[in-house]
């Protein structure tokens, strides 16, 4: 569940953008912010840009349909930085009562959600092809937050980290051909901590294990634990034992104690790893695998 919530605390920080937008809203004088389709068409950059971020922080608020229509005209436009704010409207639109604990800000979620669905194809659209970076990176984070589902046991808490066949597909394809690092790291982080029914998801995190970037790598092992890849358990535990990145040592403590007892016949490895690490918090994490490991075998 933590690293549930971690995951979920990167997809809030690109939130903090929309903070800027009042001060924004004020330097551009006193004329109120687009609030319409034809409006924010005729607007230009820098009036489109502050329209987008005072959505985003619920300081503007256009219908909904003007809204939806805003954000398929943000994410067609041909400035990156629009298209990336436009993205990031999504992510705060849909973030926002998500995180809230009353079932009346479930209810809206779940209401802006089935509004919003109209943008999702272009995201995907953006996530394929977009030749600005980050801009697919937003558009990933974006696409994230549209296509969760909350499951009906915790809805009021913690929402269920599942993606949909089609999403998941889209990622793959994008981990594939992806060469920014940044990017990939959003992919595999995407796929690590949101299960999937499709069996694509599993396929690239096997693929991300061998990335050159140890920030990708550290995601897909953490991935790999989450989803029981069997095979990739002789990896893992390899780069335990001596990867030279902590961050990637410290994760694949973590994801041999999601493999519980399927990790026992490593054991003596996992003693080993402890008797040569050095970085406390990785230690740490070790003795704790261990001790989780060895409790679940016990209840064999």
């Amino acid at each position: 569940m933590m690293r549930r919530l971690r995951f979920f605390a990167v997809y809030a920080a690109a939130l903090s953008f929309a903070v800027a937008a009042p001060v924004l809203a004020q330097s551009l004088g006193a004329a109120p912010l687009p609030q319409t389709t034809d409006q924010f068409r005729r607007a230009d950059t820098r009036v489109k840009l502050a329209t987008l971020r005072a959505m985003a922080s619920r300081t503007v608020m256009p219908t909904a349909g003007n809204l939806v229509s805003i954000v398929q005209l943000a994410l067609d436009d041909t400035a990156p930085e629009v298209r990336r704010n436009g993205c990031r409207v999504v992510t705060a639109r849909m973030w926002h009562p998500r995180s809230s604990s009353s079932s009346a800000g479930v209810d809206a979620w779940r209401a802006e959600k089935a509004g919003l669905e109209p943008v999702k194809g272009l995201l995907l659209g953006l996530i394929r092809s977009d030749p600005d970076e980050v801009v697919r990176r937003e558009a990933i984070i974006a696409a994230g937050n549209l296509d969760l589902e909350l499951e009906p046991s915790d809805a009021s808490r913690l929402p269920r980290v599942r993606i949909s066949a089609e999403l998941t597909a889209v990622l793959a394809d994008a981990y594939r051909n992806e060469q920014d690092t940044a990017v990939r790291t959003e992919i595999v982080k995407s796929l690590s901590a949101a299960r999937s029914e499709s069996s694509r998801r599993s396929e690239v995190l096997v693929a991300a294990l061998a990335d050159v970037a140890p920030q990708v790598v550290q995601y897909a092992v953490l991935g790999v634990g989450d989803a029981q890849v069997k095979d990739a358990l002789p990896t893992v535990v390899s780069y335990l034992q001596r990867h030279p990145e902590v961050r990637v040592r410290l994760a694949a403590a973590q994801s041999l104690a999601m493999y519980g007892a399927a990790a026992a016949p490593y054991l003596p490895a996992l003693q080993e790893a402890l008797a040569q690490e050095s970085d406390p918090t990785t230690r740490k994490t070790i003795e704790g695998t261990i001790r989780v490991i060895q409790r679940v075998k016990r209840w064999l």
